[in-house]
C-alpha cells in the first residue's frame, strides 16, 4: 500500500517503495484497550511472525526478534479524543478520551523504520515515569 502523509513525510524518499500497514487491537478481558497502526517497508513487515504481533511490541519485534538494531526514537504522547474510527475500534463514545502515542523509528544508519500511531483507551491506561538520579 503507498504510504499515507504523515509516514510519507517520515520515511522521504523511500515512500515510494512498498509499505506495509499492520493494524493491532489488543483486548483485555475481551475489550479492546488500544488500536495500533504501524508503518514498515515490505522488506521488514513480511519477516514479521504473526504470533509474535500478539505478544510483543513492534520495537521488540524489530530489534530482538528481527536482530535490527535502532538508532533514534521519537515518540510524541498526547490527549486527544476520539473521532467515530478510533471509536468504533475501541468501543467507546465519539469525544472519549484517548491517549494518542505517535513513535518514529530510524536504524543506526538513521534509515526510517518504522512509523506507529497508537490510539489508548483513556479509562484504561496509566503513564508512569522514573527517571533516575544524573
Amino acid at each position: 500500500m503507498p504510504a499515507t502523509p504523515q509516514p510519507a513525510d517520515f520515511f522521504g524518499p523511500l515512500a515510494n517503495e512498498r509499505f506495509t500497514r499492520i493494524q493491532r487491537l489488543p483486548l483485555m478481558e475481551k475489550k479492546p484497550i488500544s488500536y495500533a497502526m504501524h508503518y514498515l517497508p515490505a522488506e521488514i513487515a513480511r519477516r514479521i511472525d504473526g504470533a509474535d504481533l500478539r505478544k510483543r511490541s513492534m520495537l521488540d519485534i524489530i530489534t530482538r526478534r528481527l536482530g535490527i538494531r535502532t538508532g533514534k526514537v521519537l515518540q510524541t504522547i498526547e490527549a486527544r479524543v476520539a473521532d467515530n474510527e478510533i471509536a468504533d475500534h475501541l468501543s467507546i463514545k465519539i469525544m472519549a478520551p484517548v491517549l494518542y502515542v505517535e513513535t518514529f523509528v530510524r536504524s543506526e544508519s538513521e534509515k526510517p523504520l518504522e512509523f506507529s500511531q497508537i490510539f489508548r483507551r483513556g479509562d484504561q491506561h496509566k503513564h508512569i515515569v522514573e527517571r533516575m538520579p544524573m
